[in-house]
């Protein structure tokens, strides 16, 4: 779930900024996403994504850092 999250925030910042993955980041973005897909399902996936884009840089630093 912790993963989702932090990918929700990881893109809305990357929209932020106007920028994006660069090729082999793009593939492992993908990979990813089928695999919390395939985990917890679309729609699933896609609701704790949105979660992750409201997360300050404070909040997405410390749950990537929960061991």
């Amino acid at each position: 779930m912790r993963a989702a999250r932090l990918l929700g925030y990881a893109d809305a910042r990357l929209n932020e900024l106007e920028s994006s993955r660069e090729f082999t980041e793009q593939q492992e973005n993908k990979n990813m996403l089928a695999a919390l897909r395939t985990a917890f399902g679309a729609d699933e996936t896609d609701r704790l994504m949105r979660e992750g884009i409201f997360w300050s840089e404070d909040q997405a630093v410390a749950e990537a850092l929960v061991a």
